[in-house]
């Protein structure tokens, strides 16, 4: 029963970061033109009119004549933006997969009853496939399995903010975008 709180010191341990500072989340966002071009980045700052993207490598595909991969967007071009934190998915389904490994171990352990034989079945009357570490076994590969999906589900998320290329509508999303700028976060995670 012991082993069973070795899995919740873990996550415990990956949840204090070892005492480091906690980093800033990265937001990821897709430019889409009303052009259709779709060019995935990192946005760096919001200009009176443009928005200012930090390409990503696998978008500089799709950017014509090889501009750098610092790009500006006029807003009269912009039809939306999708934004997503970064590998969110991924800590999510490492937490999740924690919390249902221990959820899935102790309710494999309890949930074990040993077999009992009724005199009454023939050849075989109890025939024990499985002992009590099996069982919390296949309970905590089941619960892992099970929480690594619902955590990597439960902690993706995307917003998408719609400009139309209209000067008036980013003026009134302005504020809503602000938190999503990450300029200032990778300067900060750069300098370490």
């Amino acid at each position: 029963m012991k082993w069973l709180l070795l899995p919740l010191l873990f996550s415990m341990v990956l949840q204090t970061g070892f005492g480091q500072s906690r980093k800033l989340p990265i937001y990821q966002t897709q430019i889409t033109t009303k052009k259709g071009l779709k060019v995935d980045g990192i946005l760096t700052s919001l200009g009176d009119s443009t928005l200012h993207l930090l390409a990503l490598p696998e978008s500089q595909k799709a950017i014509p004549d090889n501009r750098a991969a610092a790009l500006s967007y006029a807003v009269k071009d912009v039809y939306l933006l999708r934004i997503s934190r970064k590998n969110a998915a991924g800590g999510g389904a490492l937490l999740g997969g924690l919390a249902g490994l221990v959820l899935g171990a102790v309710v494999g352990y309890v949930a074990y009853s040993p077999c009992e034989p009724t005199g009454q079945g023939g050849f075989i009357d109890c025939l024990e496939i499985i002992d009590q570490t099996g069982s919390t076994a296949i309970g905590a590969g089941l619960g892992a399995v099970a929480g690594a999906g619902i955590g990597a589900l439960a902690s993706r998320s995307r917003r998408t903010v719609y400009l139309y290329g209209d000067q008036e509508t980013y003026r009134q999303k302005r504020n809503t975008l602000e938190p999503y700028v990450s300029k200032q976060r990778l300067q900060s995670q750069t300098n370490r």
